[in-house]
């Protein structure tokens, strides 16, 4: 499945609200085994090293918090950092286009709508 920014975001300024895979401090993926992680995958970052990888409500490492949203679907190797575009602030996002980690919960997705609003990223 092919998915574009805009079929994630209703509206953003690029140039305030993204980490791109081009600037000085990209958006660095990371996972321990190899995986697709799809555009519109919600994202945690991990307090120590700053990689973000998708959410995980298992983890204590921060990546149990929703802090930005995938924009392109990216391969990611096996304990290979990889460089990505992401959502992170400021922005409006259709609702229907995030992707949550398997087994959560209504209750579990509110909750984290309401921490990355408080960062800007507002799902409608």
């Amino acid at each position: 499945m092919n998915t574009s920014i805009s079929d994630i975001v209703i509206y953003d300024q690029p140039e305030y609200s993204r980490i791109e895979k081009d600037t000085h401090d990209p958006i660095i993926l990371s996972t321990s085994e190899q995986q697709i992680i799809r555009a519109g995958t919600v994202l945690g970052r991990q307090t120590s090293s700053g990689k973000y990888g998708p959410l995980d409500s298992a983890a204590t490492d921060g990546l149990e918090m929703p802090a930005a949203i995938l924009l392109q679907t990216v391969v990611v190797p096996a304990n290979t950092d990889t460089n990505g575009v992401a959502e992170f602030r400021h922005a409006r996002i259709f609702k229907d286009s995030l992707i949550w980690p398997d087994g959560y919960q209504p209750t579990d997705i509110a909750d984290a709508l309401v921490i990355l609003e408080a960062s800007g990223i507002i799902a409608e």
